[in-house]
């Protein structure tokens, strides 16, 4: 994910350098509503609709994926780590995993020119995800043996996690032309794992089409 972050803050800064340095931006200024792409912890990753009236604006944000399959491979026979002792080894294999994202924010705009808006954003992302892991039980048939058998089944449990991120910090939105535009932003986030993170931005790019 930080990858990613990364590599959109560079594009964004690329094509913004040129667009600041170039005069002859051409602009629409009676567009308020826009579709795109938004990361970020507080924003929420994925789709993004971003919505201005007349003196504040909104954004959504909604993303998912699956990764994985509902299946599972496990030998008849296995040989745990060096330093396993136990008579009992269980093994674990990660099935099928379910992420879905939503985030909603506010802008509130502080300065327009024809190149871009200065705003302070604020809001609140909720990550989910589900995952199926499997589990299978070996024992070692005597203390001399190498290799552990499986007992039983197979058996399998639930893993879900679900976390609240709210935020907010400043953030800036450059046109590049008459529809598309540029958005970066800094909040410092308090995530659900009751951490706060700073100097992690978020980075969108939106296609203004009303």
């Amino acid at each position: 994910m930080r990858k990613t972050l990364q590599l959109l803050i560079i594009i964004t800064l690329c094509l913004s350098g040129g667009t600041l340095l170039s005069a002859k931006a051409v602009v629409n200024p009676d567009s308020t509503q826009a579709l795109g792409l938004h990361f970020g912890n507080v924003s929420g990753n994925g789709l993004s609709y971003r919505r201005f009236f007349d003196k504040w604006g909104i954004q959504a944000v909604f993303g998912g994926y699956s990764t994985g399959s509902n299946t599972y491979d496990f030998v008849e026979r296995t040989i745990p780590p060096g330093d396993y002792n136990d008579p009992v080894y269980v093994m674990n294999d990660m099935g099928k995993k379910y992420v879905l994202n939503l985030g909603l924010s506010g802008i509130y705009p502080l300065k327009k020119t024809e190149l871009f808006t200065f705003y302070v954003t604020g809001g609140f992302s909720w990550d989910y995800s589900n995952r199926k892991n499997y589990k299978q039980d070996f024992l070692q048939p005597h203390p001399d043996s190498v290799y552990y058998y499986q007992d039983g089944d197979v058996y399998s449990k639930r893993v879900v996690r679900s976390y609240l991120n709210i935020g907010a910090g400043p953030g800036m939105e450059i046109k590049l032309g008459p529809y598309f535009k540029l958005a970066a932003e800094i909040p410092v986030t308090y995530t659900g794992k009751h951490e706060f993170i700073m100097y992690v931005p978020q980075v969108g790019i939106y296609y203004y089409f009303k």
